[in-house]
């Protein structure tokens, strides 16, 4: 999973970049495009057999994060071009209903977040499950970032 607004417009398969280093090439299942009025989040199905390259997250399909819960995400701030390398930022849910122009069902997080960690699974501290996809932050705020939430994921996917 991912966020839609990550993904290239020209049609290529999404290449994904695991922690060890490996890349893999995926193809596009799901797309809930932001300018069609989606959440901004894409579902992905990985054409190499991820044995080995990374550990199966668990999503939480139930409940949306309270406020104050403590989350984290890992992602590459900054993208491949400043070289940064996988880098973990930690904060806590700020707003449970932060809806955002762009983000109708978005989840307001107190967070750094910049550029290259969009689409990275924001991971609740206590029990490392999946409770949302980081779509974004305000520019000129860069401790404010928003989430859609798994629970919008699971039930456009019909899953629990």
């Amino acid at each position: 999973v991912t966020a839609s607004h990550c993904l290239s417009d020209d049609g290529s398969h999404p290449k994904v970049k695991f922690s060890n280093g490996k890349v893999g090439i995926a193809a596009v299942v799901y797309l809930a495009a932001i300018d069609e009025g989606g959440d901004d989040f894409a579902v992905l199905r990985l054409h190499v057999d991820p044995n080995g390259y990374m550990e199966p997250m668990v999503i939480d399909c139930g409940t949306i994060p309270e406020i104050g819960t403590d989350v984290y995400m890992t992602g590459y701030p900054g993208g491949e071009r400043l070289g940064i390398g996988q880098f973990t930022s930690t904060g806590k849910v700020a707003r449970s209903n932060a809806p955002f122009w762009k983000w109708p069902h978005a989840i307001g997080i107190e967070m750094p977040a910049f550029g290259g960690f969009s689409g990275s699974a924001v991971r609740r501290a206590s029990d490392n499950r999946v409770v949302g996809i980081l779509v974004g932050g305000l520019p000129e705020q860069r401790t404010i970032a928003f989430m859609i939430p798994t629970t919008k994921l699971c039930h456009v996917l019909e899953i629990s």
